[in-house]
């Protein structure tokens, strides 16, 4: 018994090491913390925190702008659109720089607003998606949920609960996309982070399995 349950948590951690020697998360929060800005509409920054992916921004079909919006309150934001920024009336924004959201509320994605992630370089698979709302609270969780709208490779939208979106991601529904594009509908929200981590169903039988030899194997010493 003490073999086969060091052989079934052997697996285990192999495969937890093996998803996270492969794994590739583009987080938005990370990228504004400490440096909240806009970036110009349908601008790519390549290598996108060393992960090898280069990420193109589209802030909808209009010159507005993406924007990575810093923690608030102590809370995360992400990544929104912003159809103003200080610069552009003359001014500066809070930190003295021109490239800051005027309002500054004005930095989610809201109504009639779009933002498009499209991905090159390194194979980019899309199967977890995390948001927030306007108050930097997560989305798509119980007691916390909202609609959105999303479209594969420029495709008809599809309108749907941000709950359902995140479970289709998880189930490989986006992971051969190019592009993805998130659009309002009746909820404001952020991205707060992409990444091409897997949710293999073995694992869940795996602990359940483990689960239960160690109920057996205390069961036999009794």
């Amino acid at each position: 018994m003490k073999k086969l349950l060091t052989f079934a948590a052997t697996t285990l951690a192999a495969t937890f090491t093996s998803l996270s020697a492969h794994a590739i998360v583009l987080d938005f929060v990370a990228e504004a913390a400490g440096a909240e800005r806009a970036i110009g509409n349908g601008s790519t920054i390549n290598n996108f925190q060393g992960t090898g992916v280069n990420v193109t921004f589209t802030a909808g079909t209009k010159d507005w702008y993406p924007y990575f919006d810093d923690v608030s309150g102590g809370k995360p934001g992400g990544l929104g659109v912003c159809k103003q920024l200080f610069g552009s009336v003359g001014g500066a924004g809070d930190d003295g720089l021109s490239d800051d959201c005027d309002p500054p509320s004005d930095d989610n994605v809201t109504v009639e607003e779009t933002i498009t992630l499209g991905f090159s370089g390194v194979d980019f698979a899309l199967r977890q998606i995390s948001f927030n709302d306007a108050d930097h609270n997560a989305l798509g969780v119980a007691g916390n949920d909202g609609s959105i709208a999303i479209a594969l490779d420029g495709g008809m939208a599809m309108v749907m609960l941000m709950s359902t979106a995140i479970s289709m991601a998880q189930a490989g529904a986006f992971a051969a996309a190019s592009s993805i594009m998130f659009g309002y509908v009746d909820t404001q929200f952020y991205i707060s982070s992409v990444s091409d981590i897997p949710i293999p169903g073995a694992i869940p039988l795996l602990i359940s399995g483990l689960a239960g030899l160690g109920f057996a194997a205390r069961r036999r010493k009794k």
